[in-house]
C-alpha cells in the first residue's frame, strides 16, 4: 500500500498541452507542502478530464527535465519521453482507454489531480519506434533556484 502524499497546501502549475485526435492532453505539476506530482491529463470528446500520475517528487519542486511528447501515426497513442537518464520513457497511454503505463506501473486514469495514495512498480512500456511516431511537442521544466 502506498503512503499518503497529500497536504492541505495544494497548487497546480500548467506546463503545456497538445491536441491528439479528439482529445486534449495537458501536462501539469500538482504540488503540496512536501511533494510534487508530474502528471498528464486527458480531456476526451465528452469534456471529462482524467489524470495520470507520471513522476513523484518528495519535495515541492520537480527536477529539471525536458519532456518530448509523441503520438502514433494513427493518433491513438501517446508516449512521454524524458531527458532523465534513468527514466527515458515516463508514460504511455492509448487514448479512449481507462489505463496508462507509468513509473507506477499500469494505472487507472484518476478523477483528481491530487490522489490520496500512489503505489505500484515498474512494468515494461510498449515498444516505441521513433520512425513510426510523430513528435507533438517538447516541454521544459526548470527547477527553481
Amino acid at each position: 500500500m502506498g503512503e499518503p502524499i497529500m497536504t492541505t497546501d495544494k497548487a497546480m502549475t500548467e506546463i503545456g498541452a497538445v491536441r491528439v485526435g479528439d482529445s486534449t492532453v495537458r501536462f501539469q505539476i500538482a504540488s503540496g507542502g512536501d511533494f510534487a506530482l508530474l502528471q498528464l491529463s486527458v480531456i476526451g470528446g465528452d469534456g471529462v478530464e482524467m489524470f495520470v500520475p507520471i513522476h513523484a517528487s518528495t519535495y515541492r519542486g520537480m527536477p529539471s527535465v525536458k519532456l518530448d511528447v509523441f503520438t502514433s501515426r494513427e493518433r491513438d497513442q501517446i508516449w512521454v519521453r524524458s531527458s532523465w537518464p534513468d527514466a527515458p520513457v515516463l508514460a504511455w497511454h492509448r487514448l479512449s482507454t481507462e489505463t496508462a503505463v507509468t513509473s507506477f506501473g499500469e494505472v487507472r486514469l484518476l478523477g483528481t489531480p491530487f490522489p490520496e495514495v500512489l503505489s505500484g512498480g515498474p512494468v515494461p512500456f510498449p515498444d516505441f519506434d521513433p520512425a513510426a511516431a510523430i513528435r507533438l511537442a517538447t516541454f521544459y521544466i526548470h527547477e527553481a533556484d
